[in-house]
């Protein structure tokens, strides 16, 4: 064999595991990128959820996605998103009951989904742009396991 047919030969090899490496980066990239995940703070609890800050107007409120809520937290839903995994920790311990709803471009909301863990997966209704997430009176929510939520932290990951 030649010098030359050798370095063809080597260059050619080196372009094949190169176009191979490429190729398996992009496939495992697709498989293994992590889910969009945000996290908020909260204080208090409540039926109702008022997520403070500026940013997105929603019926002419400013709105942080997320941000420190009062009573939850808001999260904007990224495109392509079909479920939302969601987890609360307060400061005081444990997981208060959540409830986890939907808003369809600021029109119409989901019925709430209550967790009474403080976690759980929300399958996301077509259209949804944003999730809410509320916490819980444990009493009221029928959840008398849980904690009084006082302030704390709420996680999600949309995938």
């Amino acid at each position: 064999m030649t010098a030359t047919a050798t370095r063809r030969r080597s260059l050619t090899y080196r372009l094949a595991a190169a176009a191979f490496t490429l190729v398996a980066a992009g496939a495992v990239s697709a498989r293994l990128v992590p889910a969009k995940a945000d996290s908020s703070t909260y204080v208090g609890g409540g039926d109702n959820l008022v997520c403070m800050g500026p940013g997105t107007v929603v019926d002419g409120v400013p709105v942080e996605h997320p941000g420190v809520g009062v009573g939850g937290a808001c999260f904007n839903v990224p495109a392509g998103a079909t479920s939302a995994t969601v987890s609360a920790t307060d400061a005081l311990g444990g997981h208060p009951a959540i409830a986890v709803q939907g808003r369809a471009r600021g029109l119409s909301i989901t019925p709430l989904t209550v967790f009474c863990e403080g976690s759980g997966t929300w399958a996301i209704p077509p259209g949804t742009d944003i999730v809410g997430v509320t916490m819980e009176d444990p009493v009221t929510s029928g959840c008398s396991g849980a904690p009084v939520p006082v302030e704390g932290t709420i996680n999600v990951s949309f995938s």
